[in-house]
């Protein structure tokens, strides 16, 4: 069987490649120049890309996006990868606290004296009432768990996210963090 040499060949994508689109997502979001949404598909699409085309081709049209330089060889350790990897989720954390406390987001306070739960979903019996149809009824359920605030995802339909992160588990939350009902956000604080 002959090869046509003029066939491109396109050239898999690597988990370097991989990384730097997403902190390139992950800084265009922080700045406000992509939405959540857009940020959650490009993730999922960059997460399961096989090429380097399909990685360029998710910051092809976003402002003032350079492409990502490629993967120089792995040469450094799996300790020192990781320990990059923590820096870079830390700054962006900061990055995202910093941008949220800038009152973008309506402010969600929880309870403070003796209540120590509340629902959030569409039906009249929550404590907090979205009429939003990405919320489900009973949507999610903040509570008070060794004098912590913690949010657990009740089923539902969009699911609920805690800093663009979809929870799948009890989940502690503080003030500043961005809390999300489906397509709903908030800024938690402690006071309006």
């Amino acid at each position: 069987m002959e090869t046509d040499p003029t066939r491109l060949v396109a050239v898999r994508a690597s988990d370097a490649e991989r990384d730097r689109t997403v902190s390139v997502l992950r800084e265009r979001l922080a700045e406000g120049r992509i939405s959540q949404d857009t940020f959650v598909a490009r993730l999922d699409v960059a997460l399961h890309a096989r090429t380097r085309d399909e990685l360029d081709g998710l910051l092809r049209d976003l402002p003032d996006a350079a492409l990502p330089a490629r993967a120089a060889p792995a040469s450094t350790s799996a300790v020192d990868r990781f320990a990059t990897m923590v820096e870079a989720a830390s700054a962006f954390s900061r990055r995202m606290q910093t941008a949220w406390r800038r009152g973008k987001l309506p402010r969600l306070v929880l309870p403070s004296g003796g209540a120590q739960r509340l629902t959030v979903g569409r039906s009249p019996d929550c404590d907090l009432r979205l009429g939003d149809d990405g919320v489900s009824r009973y949507h999610a359920d903040f509570h008070l768990q060794k004098g912590r605030w913690v949010v657990v995802d009740l089923g539902s339909t969009n699911g609920t996210r805690v800093n663009g992160w979809r929870i799948t588990k009890p989940t502690p939350v503080n003030v500043g963090d961005m809390v999300s009902f489906g397509r709903l956000s908030f800024q938690l604080a402690d006071h309006l």
